[in-house]
């Protein structure tokens, strides 16, 4: 008699009982979203504290003047993050098509 609980299941087939399937791309772009709104939370409380236990009014930012606020913490800190992320998963995908020789 075999143990059939030890295999584990082929790559693309559905895991639990949920009928899904994780692949690396969804838990790659969960993780990436994650930590952007991870990182919007953590701006948006920075926003709350800094004017008023700093008495910072404003800061500037590239020129622009802008309102320390939650949502201004918020919005700096996800498409801050954000943007460096996905530029890393970019380069990482293109290095992998590259590398696969897949790619241009």
């Amino acid at each position: 008699m075999t143990d059939d609980r030890s295999e584990t299941p082929p790559a693309g087939e559905p895991i639990a009982a949920t009928g899904r399937t994780v692949t690396g791309r969804t838990l790659v772009l969960a993780t990436v979203g994650t930590i952007v709104l991870v990182t919007a939370v953590f701006g948006a409380v920075l926003g709350f504290l800094l004017p008023r236990h700093a008495e910072l009014e404003s800061i500037t930012v590239n020129g622009a003047t802008v309102v320390v606020s939650p949502i201004t913490g918020a919005l700096y800190g996800a498409v801050t993050i954000g943007c460096v992320l996905l530029t890393l998963v970019a380069v990482v995908m293109v290095a992998s098509r590259a590398g696969n020789g897949n790619g241009g």
